[in-house]
């Protein structure tokens, strides 16, 4: 893993999107189990939810790709970024993903993010 390299290639674009853009790489969606994964939605490196139904699955996976995609071409104006961060937690709330001490990890994450980009 080079992080120079993955720093780099971050710091080539605005600071709010590439933050914004890191936070949502933090998530993965997986729809079906395999060798290496468990079906859920997986937040960081070993946090997965797999009490969530295929509909909120494939939702929070169609949402976070297409703001990556977004981010990721700096399609989205710099001072959306906190809007997506909210809408994003908000729909966790919403669909009552990860348990409440999860979540809170998450939004202690997320303040940190919006602290920089705004």
């Amino acid at each position: 893993m080079d992080f120079i390299a993955e720093y780099n290639e971050m710091a080539s674009i605005p600071h709010k999107i590439a933050i914004t853009y890191k936070f949502f790489d933090l998530f993965r969606v997986y729809l079906k189990d395999s060798d290496d994964v468990k079906r859920g939605f997986y937040w960081s490196a070993g946090i997965v939810d797999t009490k969530l139904s295929d509909d909120i699955l494939i939702g929070f996976k169609a949402y976070i790709k297409a703001q990556k995609s977004q981010l990721k071409k700096c399609d989205v104006a710099a001072t959306n970024c906190g809007k997506m961060l909210w809408f994003f937690y908000h729909k966790l709330l919403e669909t009552d993903a990860f348990n409440p001490e999860i979540r809170r990890d998450i939004l202690a994450y997320m303040d940190i993010c919006e602290y920089i980009i705004m």
